[in-house]
């Protein structure tokens, strides 16, 4: 048999904290385990064991409980990481949004400089053609025989008439 006291040392807990579960929550359950000898109180093993049962059920409920709190807070965490996460991706899709709209209006620009590159090329190209028939028809008037044939020259009139870049 263990007195009150030896039993608080062992089990790690106050002397009121046994008393209590003597009088209140092991009260039925201790019944004839207890005794009180020289008025002082004395448990026997079978007692002692119950008390040790009763205070193993108490710390594994607050040890879940205290687990359960942890996982709930660790899931409220992930929960708002996950939706910083989502607020993320939705400004990164409007990013992707704005650089394709960027892209476009690039894409239109560069269609029209290669355009009005193809335009300055071709009247590059007129220009040259009319300056070589000038001085063709300038060798012509001089009594040198012209490079081309009336026949060439009325082909690329024709070619240039079509394309609209004839004077």
């Amino acid at each position: 048999m263990k007195t009150i006291k030896q039993l608080s040392s062992e089990l790690g807990i106050s002397k009121e904290a046994i008393y209590k579960k003597l009088k209140f929550q092991l009260k039925d359950e201790l019944t004839g385990h207890v005794l009180k000898i020289d008025n002082i109180t004395r448990v026997d093993e079978e007692g002692e064991r119950l008390i040790r049962q009763s205070l193993h059920h108490e710390r594994r409920e607050a040890l879940e409980t205290l687990i359960d709190d942890v996982i709930d807070a660790e899931v409220v965490e992930l929960n708002n990481g996950q939706n910083h996460l989502s607020e993320y991706v939705d400004l990164l899709k409007e990013q992707v949004k704005a650089k394709d709209i960027q892209i476009e209006t690039q894409s239109c620009h560069i269609g029209q400089l290669i355009r009005q590159l193809g335009i300055n090329q071709m009247i590059g190209h007129n220009r040259r053609l009319n300056e070589l028939t000038q001085v063709q028809a300038g060798r012509h008037s001089n009594g040198v025989k012209p490079v081309k044939s009336a026949r060439r020259k009325e082909t690329w009139r024709r070619i240039f008439k079509k394309r609209g870049l004839s004077h």
